[in-house]
């Protein structure tokens, strides 16, 4: 697993990754499965399935398959979950996958693969939550396939420890009216990249990426994004909010292809970072391959810190310049909130997000 990030360092859009500083471990290979360890770390919404994956691996006794919603399938494997909805199917359920590693004794690789398929005209959301402790490299790799006039909400929320480091693969196939909405929030671990791939491979098919990145110290907190316009009449919106302290590092590389008979395709593109820190950087690299003629895309940056007018206008009505900070960094954030379509899970993620952003607020 780490020879392909070994072969990676040379890669145009690897450059700006810090490799070296992953690399440079003495990695002692794949971490020992240990089903039989509870992760007690991080309370789990309610009301939701939980699949809860230990260091590749669930134990069956954590798993009631009674308690799977009626119309859905889930196939357990070692270093492997498989989710199907079959068509016709609202899965007002949500599931969440909670994927632990237990890395306590030395520095490991951890693996996993997730595939999930929402059949036609059915819905699903799915939490995917990557934690641990120690220090590893997670390497989850995830394939999704939405059907026709299917909807799938995906929310992807990175708590590794400090000195673990992540290397995420997501890819999705859409067909034709099918709607994703794809989030990502990242705030734990030492270098967290995803890697995303979307193929729109149905007319009037939408996508969806709302990414939100909060770092501290010298992490890396990165999302790269290929998203393929292959038919006529999709639509696609990416945006990509950051909140840096200290001398972390955030970055988005976004790739728009276009497809030659991919006409009145409508894709946007937005970074938007406030940076807490003089020494903390924000890089946007957008990509445009347009091989169409009749399409509408666009891209736009902005950088910019917390505004003291703002910060005044708090102060002047009598509340102290912490509580001014944190109102100001959570409602930055609102918008990563509304886009979670699960009132308990957006309850759960409002309590984490509260949580995390005491770890990069101004002092």
């Amino acid at each position: 697993m780490l020879q392909t990030l070994t072969d990676k360092v040379r890669l145009e859009r690897w450059r700006e990754t810090p490799l070296k500083r992953v690399l440079s471990t003495e990695w002692k290979g794949e971490v020992i499965s240990n089903p039989q360890f509870m992760p007690t770390q991080h309370t789990m919404p309610e009301k939701c399935f939980v699949l809860t994956v230990v260091n590749g691996e669930v134990n069956p006794q954590w798993f009631d398959e009674s308690l799977v919603p009626e119309g859905v399938l889930v196939t357990l494997e070692k270093g492997k979950v498989q989710i199907k909805v079959i068509p016709n199917t609202e899965v007002l359920t949500p599931f969440v996958i909670y994927n632990y590693t237990n890395s306590s004794d030395a520095a490991h690789t951890a693996s996993l693969n997730v595939a999930v398929e929402v059949g036609d005209e059915s819905k699903l959301s799915v939490l995917f939550v990557e934690a641990g402790e120690g220090e590893y490299v997670s390497l989850p790799k995830v394939s999704t396939k939405v059907g026709k006039a299917a909807s799938m909400n995906w929310l992807k929320i990175s708590l590794n420890p400090d000195q673990a480091s992540s290397f995420y693969d997501f890819e999705c196939d859409q067909a034709a009216d099918s709607h994703s909405t794809i989030l990502h929030y990242q705030t734990g671990g030492n270098v967290v990249r995803s890697d995303l791939v979307v193929h729109l491979k149905g007319e009037e098919a939408h996508t969806n990426f709302i990414a939100l990145n909060l770092g501290k110290d010298q992490q890396s907190l990165e999302n790269v994004m290929t998203l393929h316009h292959e038919v006529p009449h999709c639509t696609s919106e990416q945006n990509i909010k950051n909140l840096l302290t200290d001398k972390a590092n955030a970055l988005f590389d976004g790739m728009i292809n276009v497809h030659q008979d991919a006409q009145k395709t409508d894709a946007n593109q937005l970074t938007r970072s406030i940076l807490l820190s003089d020494k903390a950087r924000a890089m946007t690299i957008p990509r445009l391959e347009i091989y169409a003629d009749d399409v509408r895309c666009t891209h736009g940056a902005t950088v910019g810190f917390l505004e003291p007018e703002s910060l005044f206008y708090l102060r002047s009505r009598g509340i102290e310049l912490p509580e001014a900070q944190a109102m100001l960094l959570l409602s930055y954030t609102a918008e990563f909130l509304g886009m979670i379509d699960n009132e308990i899970v957006k309850d759960w993620m409002l309590h984490q997000l509260e949580n995390d952003l005491t770890r990069v607020r101004p002092a």
